[in-house]
């Protein structure tokens, strides 16, 4: 009876993982407690903005559950964790790898960035396993074949290129200049990745938009003169591995009398150079012999940090106007009411009765009441209106000992009373 049952019922098959049973045994709870950290999330930010409501959430769980159980959510906990650890791991990492340059005699196959390339390899591996938030419809994708597709159409080139570990390959076998280290600037591409998961980080974390701003112009420069840094110090020892005997430009301050120094001296040396390179300054001793290797390296540093330092001087300027806004507005409108007072040649104690109005209403910054509210639900308005008039009720003594249906409903005539007359 239950096998013909099983082959005439239309019914989709209950889904998996979704109750545990009280009787599971302790591997069984386990992998539940495993397989929940893939499902959508009720904290997770994406949750809030679209699924929204507990029974959507539940929806969302049983159509991952019923045919793609396999694939981790976006909005899950596990896929938060894993942004979290590779964020961090990939900023170090950023950090560690220009440092081997500076070294004498960097091992190619160095441990920590060999353990990172393979954490790249398992991020592309888990891309195809994670669903995605299609824009136009404001829905999770959970089809293996459409992220595929999306993710070979998109990126992956660049982060398996990332990922390899090129650092292996060395053209010139020369230690105390070493050349496998120029392997590094083609992780370079690892940043894109990097960048998406900080943007769920911030919305995960509701990091409002000035310290968005600051954190990002911060990690950016640190990453830029660092990178800027090993740049300026990896070129010439290409150039030096190419040749057979030291050039004019081996000769100088920076790739000879160097290589000998401390890695700190070899590194502060480097940067000081490259400071002066990216702000317009230049060499602090003149070039008397112009070699274009040389010539070229100058210039190509010279004109990113001029577009660098444009980025961050727009970045903060927009911040400081962003800052400034509602105070702009305050003193455009007062400025306006001063000439308007002018106008009308009130007399000075109106004016400073005026005044002192305004800067207790508005606090020297400006809002449109009006306009805030047309912005919101009903439900919203009420629940403003009823906090903002339950603090005038509770002042009066005769509502003190009311109960609290009572005063919710006098409140509620009282908002009805100003709506009418505001109409």
């Amino acid at each position: 009876m239950n096998s013909r049952h099983d082959r005439i019922c239309t019914l989709p098959p209950p889904p998996v993982f979704l109750d545990l049973a009280p009787t599971a045994s302790f591997w069984q709870r386990v992998l539940f407690r495993a397989r929940w950290t893939a499902l959508p999330w009720e904290g997770h930010h994406g949750s809030a903005e679209l699924i929204r409501s507990r029974r959507n959430l539940l929806l969302e769980r049983r159509r991952q559950l019923s045919g793609h159980w396999m694939l981790c959510h976006p909005y899950s906990i596990l896929k938060f964790g894993w942004d979290c650890f590779y964020s961090a791991l990939t900023f170090v990492v950023f950090i560690y790898m220009p440092f081997q340059v500076f070294l004498n005699c960097p091992p190619p196959d160095d441990a920590f960035v060999l353990l990172c390339d393979a954490v790249a390899f398992l991020d592309i591996g888990a891309t195809f396993l994670t669903g995605y938030t299609d824009e136009e419809s404001k829905r999770v994708v959970l089809q293996p074949r459409a992220i595929a597709r999306r993710y070979l159409r998109g990126g992956f080139a660049t982060d398996l290129v990332a990922a390899l570990p090129l650092q292996l390959y060395s053209e010139f076998d020369k230690c105390t200049f070493p050349t496998h280290t120029a392997m590094y600037l083609f992780k370079l591409p690892r940043l894109r990745p990097m960048q998406q998961k900080w943007v769920n980080l911030r919305k995960q974390l509701d990091l409002s938009y000035i310290a968005t701003a600051l954190l990002t112009v911060f990690f950016r420069t640190v990453l830029f003169f660092h990178w800027m840094t090993y740049i300026h110090y990896q070129v010439p020892l290409l150039c030096l591995g190419m040749h057979d005997t030291d050039t004019e430009w081996m000769k100088r301050f920076r790739s000879v009398w160097l290589p000998y120094e401390s890695v700190l001296r070899k590194y502060t040396a480097n940067l000081y150079l490259t400071c002066g390179l990216c702000i317009g300054a230049g060499y602090y001793t003149p070039v008397t012999v112009n070699i274009v290797p040389e010539l070229l390296l100058t210039s190509f540093m010279g004109i990113v940090g001029l577009f660098f330092f444009v980025y961050c001087f727009t970045t903060l300027l927009r911040l400081v106007i962003y800052m400034q806004q509602e105070a702009f507005r305050y003193h455009g409108r007062l400025k306006e009411l001063t000439e308007y007072m002018s106008l009308k040649r009130l007399p000075g104690p109106l004016r400073r009765k005026i005044l002192l109005f305004l800067d207790h209403e508005f606090s020297a910054g400006y809002f449109n009441e009006r306009h805030i509210m047309n912005t919101i639900n009903e439900r919203i308005k009420q629940d403003i209106n009823m906090h903002c008039c339950k603090r005038l009720v509770d002042k009066v003594p005769m509502f003190g000992g009311m109960p609290i249906a009572l005063t919710n409903t006098i409140i509620f005539g009282l908002i009805e009373y100003c709506i009418c007359r505001e109409r």
